[in-house]
C-alpha cells in the first residue's frame, strides 16, 4: 500500500466526525495498521482502533463507488434490460449545461459587461467576491449567495461566494456557510467551494465528506478555488485527484493549462510530472471543476478564457449532464422559454412606442419648420 493511499486513509478518518455511510466491505485491518506504522510519511502514536474505526466508516467508497467497481454492467439488470435502479440511457435524459467557474478577486467592478464575461453560461460559480452586502441581481439569472467576512475594521474583505444560474435550473440552496454553497437544480446538487491555501488536504476531503454524507448519490458537480495545485506532484494535489477519483467524481480541467496566471507569463502551467511544458514560475491550475461518473454524456469541452487585469482565470466547461427529473426539467425550460418570448414581445412593443414618439416628435418639429418658413420667408 502506497503512502499517498495510506495518507488518504488517514485523513478521511482524520477529517470525518461521523461515517459518511455503513458497510460490510471491510479492508485488511492488519495490513493497514502494519502499512501505517511503518510509513515514515505518517504521523506516528495514533490508537490503532482509532484507526480502524475512521477506516471502516468510509468503506462505501471501496464498495459501491469504486471507479473499478462501477465498470460492471451496473447501468442495466443482470439480463440486460434497463431496471429501476439503473436505467438505460435511452430512459434518461442528458441536457447540455454550460459552466463558467471562476475565482473573481472582487466582484464590485466585474458585472459592467456580465455577457461578456460569463458567455451566456447557464451555471456561473463565482469564488472570493469579496462582497458583504447583497449580491448584484442579473437579468436572466436567479443567484444564491454566502457574504464575504470583514475581519478587520479596515482592509478587504475575505472570501464570498456567489452562484448565478438560469432559471431552468431552478437553483436553490441546501447548506451555506462561510467557504461553501451547497445548492439544488435540475441536475443534482452542484457544491461550490473556496479552500484557503492555509487548508490542508484533510481540511478540502473532510468538507466534501460531510457535504456527501446525506447527498452522495444527489451530487452531479464540485467546483471553486481549491488552492490546490494539481500540475505539480506533490502530496496535497496527489491525494486530493486520488480521493476524488475514488469516490466517482472526474476531474474536467486540463492540468497543462493554468488557472491561476502571474501578470506576464503565458497560459501554460506546465510541469515535468503530468506531462506539459516547462514549468512556467506563478502560473498554476487551482480552480477546479469535478463531475460525477455516469451523470454525464462521457464528453466534456473545457477552455480556460483569458481574463485581462485579473489573476485567475475563467474556466468554461461544456457538457451534458443527466437531468434529475425530466418531466420537472422540461417544465422549467417550457416556463424560462415563454418568460423569454414575453420579454422580447415587450421588447418590441417599446421599441415601436419609442419610434412612434419619435416620429410623433419629429412631425410637430417639422411642422413648426414650415410655418417659420412661411413667416419669415
Amino acid at each position: 500500500m502506497s503512502g499517498t493511499s495510506l495518507l488518504l486513509l488517514l485523513g478521511l478518518m482524520i477529517a470525518m466526525s461521523e461515517p459518511c455511510c455503513s458497510s460490510d466491505h471491510q479492508l485488511n485491518n492488519d495490513e493497514i495498521l502494519h502499512g501505517i506504522n511503518n510509513d515514515e510519511n505518517i504521523m506516528h502514536g495514533i490508537n490503532n482502533n482509532e484507526i480502524l474505526h475512521g477506516i471502516n466508516t468510509i468503506q462505501h467508497i471501496y464498495d459501491e463507488t469504486h471507479p473499478g467497481r462501477q465498470k460492471r454492467s451496473a447501468r442495466s439488470s443482470p439480463n440486460g434490460t434497463p431496471s429501476k435502479d439503473y436505467p438505460g440511457k435511452n430512459n434518461s435524459l442528458f441536457a447540455p449545461l454550460s459552466i463558467i467557474n471562476w475565482n473573481i478577486e472582487g466582484i464590485k467592478y466585474q458585472l459592467t459587461h456580465p455577457e461578456k464575461l460569463f458567455q451566456d453560461a447557464d451555471l456561473v460559480m463565482l469564488t472570493e467576491t469579496l462582497n458583504t452586502e447583497r449580491p448584484a441581481s442579473l437579468p436572466g439569472y436567479s443567484c444564491v449567495a454566502s457574504p464575504a467576512r470583514q475581519l478587520a475594521k479596515y482592509g478587504r474583505p475575505v472570501g464570498g461566494l456567489t452562484v448565478y444560474a438560469k432559471p431552468y435550473l431552478n437553483l436553490r440552496p441546501v447548506h451555506i456557510n462561510d467557504n461553501r454553497l451547497h445548492l439544488d437544480t435540475v441536475f443534482g446538487s452542484v457544491l461550490c467551494y473556496y479552500f484557503h491555501p492555509s487548508r490542508t488536504v484533510g481540511d478540502i476531503i473532510g468538507e466534501i465528506c460531510r457535504d456527501l454524507k446525506n447527498h452522495r448519490d444527489d451530487v452531479v458537480l464540485i467546483g471553486g478555488d481549491f488552492n490546490t495545485r494539481i500540475e505539480t506532484n506533490d502530496t496535497k494535489s496527489d491525494t486530493l485527484l486520488s480521493f476524488m477519483k475514488t469516490i466517482g467524481f472526474e476531474l474536467v480541467n486540463n492540468p497543462r493549462v493554468a488557472t491561476f496566471r502571474s501578470r506576464g507569463t503565458s497560459d501554460s502551467a506546465g510541469n515535468s510530472a503530468r506531462g506539459a511544458n516547462a514549468v512556467e514560475s506563478g502560473n498554476s491550475v487551482i480552480d477546479l471543476v469535478f463531475i460525477k461518473e455516469g451523470k454525464y454524456d462521457g464528453k466534456n469541452r473545457v477552455d480556460v478564457l483569458r481574463t485581462e487585469n485579473r489573476k485567475h482565470q475563467r474556466v468554461y466547461v461544456r457538457t451534458k449532464l443527466k437531468v434529475k427529473d425530466p418531466t420537472l426539467y422540461e417544465l422549467h425550460r417550457t416556463i424560462e422559454k415563454m418568460n423569454e418570448e414575453k420579454g422580447e414581445e415587450a421588447e418590441v412593443k417599446f421599441n415601436v412606442k419609442s419610434k412612434g414618439k419619435e416620429k410623433e416628435k419629429l412631425g410637430w418639429v417639422n411642422k413648426w419648420k414650415d410655418k417659420w418658413r412661411s413667416w419669415f420667408g
